[in-house]
């Protein structure tokens, strides 16, 4: 008779019993104890592989059984031809398995990162209710009130100028987007029009003066337009949450995702692929109304000569906290000059 020698646990006490294990047609005999005991094959949890350590067999009742020799246990399953694990604890072993396992996984979350969350995200961002949308952007536009916004110094005509003046603007043919436009100060965002994901688009009295004419400013205005249509700022929120969120559940602190939403909401960068959306976006909506896409390029000049001035002047402050303020985000965006020159490339392909 095939014996193996092991040390049996109850499960309900630390009281320790020597047995002698054997194998038979009807399952796992553990010998020795006060009573038979027989525990069939399927009933048994068999231990990892390891090179070190006792082994630990345990059983469907809370009872177990190890084998303070590996290398014993290792013999005697091979013995009975008996191979627990079916074969992925030797997989185990392997560095190059281990190595492979590795590359997949992080070619899978890279992939996930890459494609499917801004898949997801975009599938989700059409389908929110309204009145999320609504309350997000509510809660946002809240706190910058709170924050960074003062009320605007534009003259009430102009501002009504301009509004008048978005309203004529023809939307391109077959899209329909619904937009409010709210003018706001801010020294700290300086010239800036962004948009929040129900509809409102702020500009800033420092982008209004910024400008040589009101043609420039509804140039910006097609572009934010374009962000809202594309839903940008909702789908960025989107993949923010669900990175903040797994995070979150890897630390174990989930609670605090829903209440920094505005904040990340904020703090959003928008990718090269939705900036190139959006200024393409802007192209067909001044086409569509008889206008050159020079005029947005123009403003992106403005913009970009601003935010450098205002990196120079930091720099000159030596303050390097304010030059990598996470608002400076409203001032500048990706690749500029390759948006520059691309919107100048429209315009001499303009009839």
């Amino acid at each position: 008779m095939d014996l193996l020698a092991a040390t049996y646990y109850d499960g309900i006490t630390s009281r320790r019993m020597p047995v002698r294990l054997s194998l038979a047609a009807d399952g796992l005999h553990v010998l020795d104890l006060p009573s038979q005991k027989v525990v069939a094959l399927t009933d048994i949890r068999w231990p990892e592989v390891h090179r070190h350590g006792p082994r630990l067999l345990r059983f469907a009742d809370n009872s177990y059984c190890e084998i303070a020799g590996g290398s014993d246990f290792d013999a005697w399953c091979a013995r009975h031809q008996i191979s627990p694990d079916g074969g992925i604890n030797a997989l185990m072993q392997r560095w190059n398995t281990v190595l492979l396992c590795t590359a997949l996984l992080i070619v899978m979350l890279f992939a996930g990162y890459r494609w499917g969350l801004p898949a997801l995200s975009e599938w989700l961002a059409y389908r929110l209710p309204a009145d999320t949308l609504l309350r997000t952007e509510q809660d946002t536009l809240k706190f910058l009130d709170g924050q960074l916004l003062q009320p605007s110094q534009v003259p009430a005509a102009r501002q009504q100028a301009l509004r008048e003046g978005l309203a004529q603007m023809r939307l391109p043919a077959g899209i329909e987007v619904h937009y409010t436009l709210e003018f706001r100060a801010s020294e700290r965002l300086g010239a800036n029009a962004f948009a929040l994901p129900a509809g409102t688009i702020v500009v800033t009295d420092e982008l209004v003066q910024m400008t040589d004419n009101d043609a420039q400013v509804l140039a910006v205005l097609s572009h934010e337009i374009g962000h809202l249509y594309r839903r940008h700022a909702l789908r960025g929120m989107i993949q923010s949450t669900v990175v903040g969120a797994v995070t979150a559940w890897f630390l174990g602190d989930v609670s605090s995702i829903l209440a920094g939403v505005p904040a990340m909401l904020l703090d959003l960068r928008y990718s090269r692929g939705f900036e190139s959306e959006a200024d393409a976006f802007a192209v067909h909506m001044l086409q569509a109304n008889q206008q050159s896409s020079r005029l947005l390029a123009q403003m992106l000049e403005k913009l970009e000569r601003a935010a450098d001035q205002k990196q120079r002047n930091n720099a000159q402050q030596k303050n390097p906290e304010k030059k990598s303020d996470v608002w400076d985000y409203f001032s500048t965006h990706p690749d500029t000059a390759a948006r520059i020159r691309a919107l100048n490339q429209y315009a001499d392909q303009q009839p």
